[in-house]
Order: C-alpha cells, then structure tokens, then sequence
C-alpha cells in the first residue's frame, strides 16, 4: 500500500529490510529517559523518536515536569477547555523535555470500581469521555507532539488485565467502549495504544476487526498503532491484524538498564510470568524483531504491510516536523503551567454539600489528618508516577495559608510506599505517629 507524503514514500523506498524491521519494534533509549523509543536511520535523515508516558504530566526520568491532577478531576470541572489547555501544556512541556509522543490521554471508561486505574480515566460516561478526548487530543497535537490515546479498547480492570477477555456487543462497544477513542481520533490523535486484554476471546494486538477494520478503514485513522508494553503476543496475527509498533522490544531488564534501575526488575514484576495487578509477561518481545522479517519471508506477513506499518510511523514523524527540523524546543514548567494546574484542581474538586462549615476564618486552627499528608503525592504509581517541579504535600500547603494554628497527625500506622520505578520506599511503623504542631 502506497501512503503518506513523497517525502515518506521515497525514504521507504530506500530503507532495507533491516532498517524497516528496526523502525517497528522498540530499542533500549541510550539517553535512559523515555519510556519508549525507536532508533532512527541516519543515512536517510530519519531522526530518533522517544515517547513519554503523560496521564497526569510528562514523565521522564531523573527530569522534573509540570504537575497536574488526575484527569477524573478534571473531567469533574465539565470544561473541556481546561482540557485543551492542558494538553496544550503536556505538548509544550514533552517538546521541553525533548520527547515526540505522549502516551496519553487514557480514555477507557470508568467501569469497575475498583480499577487501579480510574483516576487515569475521565468518566463513567462516553459523551463526557468523548468530549474530553477530543480536547486533550486537540491541544496536545496542536504543539507537533503525538497524542496517543490508550487503552483500545475495553480495558476496564486492572486485576488479570493482560489475561482477562471482555466479553462485549457490538451495540455496547458502540454506544459505550469506541466513543472516546474514535472522538480521539476525528482530533488528529496520530497514535493509538492497544490494550493488555482480550475482547470477545481475541488479544487486542491480535484483533483485526477492532484494529483494521473499525480504527483504520471505518473511522480513516492514518496514524500508527502502538502496543502497551510487553502486549504483544503473536508475531504474524498482530502484524496482519494491524498493529505497527511493538513496545518496548527488548527485555526487561534492558529496559530497566538504560534507566538505570536494574535493581528494582524483581521487585516490580516479581518471579511470575503476571503478577497480581496484571502485569503482563515480560517475555513478550521482540516480535516485530527477527521473528517478523522471517514471517516477510517466508509470505505469513504481506511485505506490503511492513511497508505499511513504517510509512505510519514515518508519517507522524513527518507531520509533527521531525524531518525539516521546525519545531520549537517548547518549555518545561513557568507561571503559566503552574496556573493551569492550580485552577484545574480548584475547579475540579467538587463540594456536596456545606453546612455552613466553610468558608473557613483566616485565623482558625486545623488539624491536618491522614496517611499521606507530609508527602505530595505526585500520581498513582506507574505510568501515571512523574517528579514535579515543585511538589508541595498537603500540610505545607494548608500551612502557607493558615495564620491560626495547624496540627498534623498521620492517624494510622504507617505502611510501605511503592514506587515502580524506585521500588518499595519508606518503612513499617507500629502505629500512629506523634501530632505535631506549628503555631
């Protein structure tokens, strides 16, 4: 299949079958930075692409970034400017830290109550998903950055997630599940994540009626399909299924070497192919590797879809200005970010109801309650972790604002503090910790 401009026809022409293979499957960051990455050609003048996650502010490792809440609090404010603008800030600030994509927004619904990752999502309802996707999309591509929006589709639990199988009708992945990513995707989203889990028996990676005939023919999506990391499962059925670029292609401690925190493997992912929580089964790689240029050779896979799958890739390359080198160096952080974080937060944190408590008198005391109130608590773990540029935890906070005084207590033991990518942080306490006070 013939796609993209002349520029991405005539450089697919000209790549060999190693260097296509080498575009389609992830490498090791030799920066240690991004959560993906894809090594360019040099001879063709085809550059280096680096994605980041992003649900709640670029994460790149050991660089701190902008902040944000959770997008449900976001959605809680019902103003999908705010939305824009954030993804606006997202791009701005990935450009600053020399990243091409964000794996970002999540627009699965909020099904499962006790989904790990709800906070990630924008709703329990598709028009007010849709409606946010649309807008984040819109304001993260407005800055030549690729948007991504995951998990397609049906990803609603997090326990058993890559093993799982949602079974779902037509008519509910219509009226439900597809609305946020094809809204996404009418936005300009260049990329689409694919999901851990199964839908109606079938692995995302693997399913070509969701991926060719739904995402790619029905809605024109031209962008590329990504999978999530270690979620690909076969070699020849998610190449002729449609999906274009396997993340992250190497192992997992190759991963955790180039960041740097080989010692962490075991503790995040355990002795087990799948962890309780869902973690997939980190032999899942290099299937885009040498096992695809065999399945080309051997006619399992369509030479004409490895084409395919490159001229995606290299289309989004082109279309955010990475071959003519024009865009910006964006910025990280500044007045104006920080701004947009605090009124999201604000706005998005709703009141049921008041019994007269509040507002509060400028001279009050306050006691200041609970298990995470002297550390900011900067996203829920994994891809949704990130270091602020200014992180400020809940009692310094009430602290600057009160002239009364404030007394802080933790009010239950303390317990372990996990970090994905700094392992577990913090130790057991047998109980409460002592009150302090600060006149």
């Amino acid at each position: 299949m013939d796609r993209g401009s002349p520029v991405v026809r005539e450089r697919v022409e000209k790549l060999t079958r190693k260097e296509k293979i080498r575009l389609v499957h992830g490498a090791a960051d030799p920066e240690g930075i991004s959560t993906g990455y894809v090594p360019g050609v040099e001879r063709l003048g085809i550059p280096e692409y680096r994605l980041s996650d992003g649900p709640l502010g670029v994460r790149v490792l050991g660089e701190p970034a902008t902040a944000f809440p959770a997008p449900i609090a976001l959605a809680a404010t019902f103003d999908t400017e705010l939305a824009r603008r954030k993804g606006v800030t997202l791009g701005r600030e990935a450009k600053g830290l020399e990243q091409d994509a964000i794996l970002g927004p999540g627009v699965n619904l909020i099904r499962v109550p006790h989904c790990g990752r709800n906070f990630e999502y924008y709703s329990e309802d598709p028009v007010v998903t849709a409606s946010f996707a649309r807008a984040a999309v819109e304001g993260i591509q407005s800055e030549d950055v690729v948007a991504t929006p995951k998990h397609y589709v049906a990803n609603n639990q997090e326990s058993n997630r890559a093993s799982v199988s949602a079974r779902v009708s037509d008519r509910a992945l219509r009226e439900c599940y597809l609305p946020g990513f094809e809204a996404a995707v009418d936005a300009g989203a260049g990329s689409v994540m694919t999901a851990y889990n199964r839908v109606n028996g079938v692995h995302m990676s693997d399913h070509r009626t969701l991926l060719t005939d739904v995402l790619k023919e029905e809605w024109g999506f031209d962008g590329y399909t990504v999978s999530d990391w270690y979620g690909v499962t076969s070699t020849v059925g998610a190449a002729n299924a449609g999906l274009d670029l396997e993340m992250p292609g190497i192992t997992r401690e190759a991963m955790w070497s180039a960041w740097g925190l080989e010692e962490n493997v075991e503790g995040v992912f355990g002795e087990s192919e799948e962890i309780e929580g869902g973690m997939p089964d980190p032999s899942n790689t290099r299937r885009f590797a040498e096992a695809l240029a065999e399945a080309v050779d051997a006619g399992d896979v369509p030479e004409s879809r490895l084409n395919d799958m490159v001229s995606r890739i290299l289309g989004r390359m082109e279309a955010i200005g990475l071959f003519d080198e024009s865009r910006d160096d964006g910025q990280v952080g500044g007045p104006e970010h920080r701004e947009l974080a605090r009124t999201i937060a604000a706005r998005g944190t709703v009141l049921l109801e008041n019994d007269g408590a509040l507002p509060l008198a400028d001279d009050v005391d306050v006691a200041v309650v609970g298990p995470g109130i002297r550390d900011a608590k900067l996203g829920g773990g994994g891809s949704s972790e990130m270091e602020a540029l200014d992180p400020v935890s809940t009692v310094d906070g009430v602290r600057e604002r009160a002239t009364g005084e404030v007394r802080a207590a933790r009010g239950v033991p303390e317990i372990e503090q996990f970090s994905f990518f700094g392992g577990l942080q913090g130790e057991d306490s047998s109980g409460p910790d002592p009150v302090d006070t600060d006149a």
